[in-house]
């Protein structure tokens, strides 16, 4: 495992200034986890490691102050050419970052005019004062008169008769004093500053790359032995100190299962199955031993709370019979249903939808207590729990008040009464927190709803 090593040296032309440098060296596992280096890979996941990176160097805090002002502290965007030197984005995006950017202590914009008026009277040429020349007259008879005024022999009658003059001998440095803007242009090879102390925010004291304080979450891909079918158990892990807690992948393959109840006796600490904690130096005999693929597929500095990958195992279909409520009619039907519904009851069907459904709501009070004795009498001798997650598919509507147009509506209702803990459906427990009436209105409004499935206890 790699991860990269910056420091700032002298730049070799102007040495008041310096350079960002770097190089990667190898980091352990235990300085990843315990100390928040990041785990450099070239095939990076989603770390949000470029942006990251930009956002710090282009914060207000590493702009010199009077530089700024002076529009000296340009944002450098985080994307950046791949190429043979760069070949992935980040390194792209330091390499743009050590030739266009130097690194300087609080320097007041007096101190960069006066190094690049002393850069430009040491390279003074044509080409230099050519150059200068023609930044400071954009107009070709200002720049005429200019010249002129310096040796009244010079005669132009376009800008390729300049070529006819050592510029550098007609003009001088000191006739452009005024021009500061222009001189540090076009004296300094790099004109974006930022502060030396923006390394300290990304690195740690020796220099390593490091955006977080600690790194909790990753993933291994843990080979299994030939006789076992030569499978790669995934696992996700979570780090706490020195604790390492591996989370495997499982389906119902009884090989991949055998796999990792011996992955688990060979690495763990405690005496987890198939899930077991073992530290972080036998997580790095592990990968010395095994050849296992480290990831961290969690990585997100810009997100940091994003959740981190989870594993899941499979059991067999046939294991859990889920139950469901079914649907039962709400605000949402057509005021036509909803007669309909009241018609077989008896109930009038006069009125605006609104009364309608406070109609259909006394209705459902009304058949709620004629079989509640009945639902009363099951769920006493049939316990349930409620469990998260409703594929239709894969449930059956509870037996119950199927002779009932209504009976969706009142079995909810009797559930939301009955469930303790919001979990456990007894009868012997009821939520006197609320009325019936209530209830009902809740549930024909959209206000309140059932969701999960039922499974026997």
């Amino acid at each position: 495992m790699e991860t990269f090593k910056f420091w700032l040296e002298n730049d070799r032309e102007l040495p008041r200034f310096k350079r960002l440098n770097f190089v990667t060296v190898p980091v352990s596992l235990a300085s990843v986890l315990g100390r928040g280096i990041h785990p450099w890979q070239p095939q990076e996941y989603r770390s949000s490691l470029n942006e990251k990176f930009a956002a710090l160097l282009n914060s207000e805090d590493f702009k010199p102050a009077e530089l700024n002002r002076f529009e000296y502290c340009r944002d450098i965007h985080c994307g950046g050419w791949v190429t043979r030197s760069a070949p992935s984005p980040f390194e792209a995006l330091v390499e743009l970052i050590r030739n266009g950017i130097y690194f300087v202590d609080e320097l007041p914009y007096s101190e960069v005019v006066e190094i690049a008026v002393k850069r430009i009277e040491d390279t003074w040429s044509h080409h230099v004062a050519k150059n200068i020349l023609l930044q400071t007259h954009s107009r070709f008879e200002d720049l005429r008169a200019f010249l002129k005024q310096k040796d009244e022999h010079i005669k132009l009658n376009g800008y390729v008769d300049l070529e006819s003059y050592d510029l550098a001998r007609v003009l001088s440095p000191s006739d452009f004093l005024s021009e500061d803007r222009v001189i540090v242009d076009e004296a300094l090879p790099v004109t974006n500053f930022r502060l030396a102390r923006f390394l300290e925010s990304v690195t740690d004291e020796s220099g390593l790359l490091r955006l977080a304080e600690t790194i909790r979450d990753f993933q291994v891909k843990v080979p299994t032995e030939e006789s076992q079918g030569s499978k790669i158990i995934t696992y996700n892990c979570v780090a706490e100190r020195e604790a390492v807690r591996f989370l495997p992948e499982l389906t119902c393959d009884p090989g991949r299962r055998s796999a990792a109840a011996g992955i688990a006796r060979r690495w763990r600490t405690d005496s987890g199955r198939y899930c077991f904690t073992t530290n972080v130096s036998r997580v790095a005999e592990l990968v010395d031993e095994r050849g296992v693929e480290i990831k961290f597929p969690s990585l997100d500095y810009i997100n940091p709370e994003k959740d981190c990958e989870t594993s899941s195992g499979k059991v067999s279909e046939s294991g859990i019979t889920r139950f469901t409520i079914g649907d039962y009619p709400t605000r949402l039907d057509s005021a036509d249903r909803i007669r309909s519904l009241l018609r077989m009851h008896g109930v009038s069907a006069q009125g605006r939808k609104q009364e309608l459904l406070e109609k259909l709501a006394s209705l459902a009070v009304r058949l709620y207590k004629e079989r509640a004795r009945e639902l009363d009498d099951y769920f006493t001798v049939h316990r349930f729990v409620r469990i998260a997650g409703e594929d239709p598919s894969k449930t059956k509507p509870l037996p119950l008040l199927k002779e009932l147009d209504l009976g969706s509506l009142v079995l909810a209702m009797y559930v939301l009464k009955h469930l303790r803990g919001n979990v456990i459906l007894e009868a012997g427990h009821e939520d006197d927190s609320f009325d019936l009436l209530s209830l009902a209105r809740s549930l024909l409004n959209k206000e309140t709803a059932l969701e999960g499935s039922f499974a026997r206890a």
